[in-house]
């Protein structure tokens, strides 16, 4: 919602300060950084959008400036396809600031931009996806540690189940290490705007949680014969405990507690598990207060020690990451050459589509590529026959436009086939702005 909030904006306001032009070039950056602040959790979601958007105005300034050269457009998308390619071992970010740069740069450089307006393009891209950022950010003073909440809510729901488990004798495994480790990262990038002692608190909660996990681990080695009805309430004092935190409340009995209280004194591991369980239940509470402070922390910028030494890492034939971006570098400068050549009348969904469809490995790229392939015809019929059957107007593209982008982000979490079709359309929609 707030994604597909940010691309109206982007979209009204090109329309309403300037040209079709503006809004494409605002709707681009808009829609493309909403896809970005899908990745992270604050400070890491909102320094990844900001890279994006100023990544994108800058490759759209030099791509547009180069678009009347075939030379110069096929070297500079070749340049910005090689640097992607290779910045996509830093991680998901890094190669989603570089998808997008390049998806910028192909679009932009090649529907012809009158010179006088690469400046004002390149500044409403950039504009596009500020508005994003902003809507991030706008909500974090008032928010309550949601992130961190939902990653130690399923922590220890998982802990639950693994403890159910113990109690219908179904368990044959240990216990679920990755919920632990989203909580890690949650914690690594906290709220900003967040109190300290709530900060302490969710801390401790984890910390909690690890040992629990030990002492689950533990027992289910040697259950012994009350284990069941110790499990249960082992369980759903868990449970009670993951929904206080979703919650932003204290904990609720509903009598575990009483049950809990069987547990043999001389089963050490039992009484070890409750005292831990009493510790998260008593901590569960502590983050519900009200309040804010100042930022905790601002040293959230990467500097470069800690990156180049990877990307030099990754820069030869010996690299997957390097072989991948020479392969890209390659692909696109051919796909452009081509349409440029032949005037092929929007051929640039050819390059367009090689951005998008090829990935480091063989079976991603494989498995996107009929996705894509499928999705993008399916997108394009469905856009023709509503632009056909409505004669739109660039009001009317608008509209249109906004509701693909809303589903485009409905289904990029879910399925590539169907996010490919409202991609497609979304962008049918807003090159119709322009003619």
């Amino acid at each position: 919602m707030r994604s597909s909030i940010g691309v109206a904006v982007a979209l009204v306001g090109g329309l309403r300060l300037g040209t079709p032009l503006y809004a494409l070039a605002a709707g681009i950056g808009a829609m493309s950084t909403g896809y970005v602040s899908m990745r992270g959790v604050y400070r890491t979601r909102a320094n990844a959008m900001l890279a994006t958007a100023v990544a994108m105005a800058l490759a759209a300034y030099v791509s547009a400036s180069a678009g009347r050269s075939t030379i110069a457009i096929v070297a500079v998308v070749a340049a910005i396809a090689y640097a992607y390619g290779l910045l996509s071992c830093l991680g998901d970010a890094a190669s989603a600031i570089g998808l997008n740069a390049l998806i910028s740069s192909v679009i932009l450089g090649s529907i012809g931009t009158p010179v006088p307006e690469i400046a004002p393009v390149a500044g409403f891209v950039l504009a596009g996806g500020l508005v994003q950022t902003a809507l991030l950010i706008v909500a974090w003073p008032v928010g309550r540690h949601g992130a961190e909440r939902r990653a130690l809510a399923d922590a220890y729901r998982s802990l639950a189940r693994y403890a159910r488990g113990l109690h219908d004798g179904s368990q044959d495994s240990l216990p679920a290490h990755d919920p632990l480790l989203a909580v890690r990262a949650a914690l690594s990038d906290p709220q900003p705007f967040g109190r300290r002692g709530e900060l302490f608190a969710m801390q401790t909660l984890a910390d909690e949680a690890a040992r629990i996990r030990g002492t689950l681990t533990l027992i289910a080695a040697e259950p012994g014969d009350d284990a069941p009805e110790l499990a249960a309430a082992a369980a759903q004092l868990l449970d009670a405990v993951a929904e206080a935190l979703e919650e932003a409340r204290a904990p609720r009995d509903d009598g575990a507690w009483q049950r809990a209280g069987a547990a043999p004194r001389d089963r050490a591991l039992w009484q070890r598990l409750f005292g831990q369980i009493r510790a998260a239940w008593r901590g569960a509470a502590l983050p519900a207060g009200g309040g804010r402070t100042a930022v905790i922390d601002r040293s959230f910028v990467p500097h470069p020690e800690r990156w180049w030494p990877v990307v030099r890492a990754n820069a030869g034939l010996g690299s997957p990451f390097g072989r991948h971006a020479l392969r890209l570098s390659i692909a696109l400068a051919a796909a452009m050459l081509l349409y440029r050549l032949t005037h092929l009348e929007r051929g640039y969904w050819v390059a367009l589509t090689c951005v998008i469809v090829m990935r480091p490995d063989y079976t991603s790229t494989l498995t996107r590529g009929f996705a894509r392939i499928g999705g993008t015809i399916v997108g394009a019929l469905i856009a023709s026959a509503i632009g056909l059957a409505l004669h739109v107007t660039p009001r009317l593209d608008v509209g249109l436009a906004i509701a693909c982008a809303a589903l485009g982000y409905l289904t990029f979490p879910l399925n590539y086939a169907l996010y490919s079709v409202t991609l497609t359309a979304y962008v049918v929609f807003i090159l119709s702005m322009i003619g």
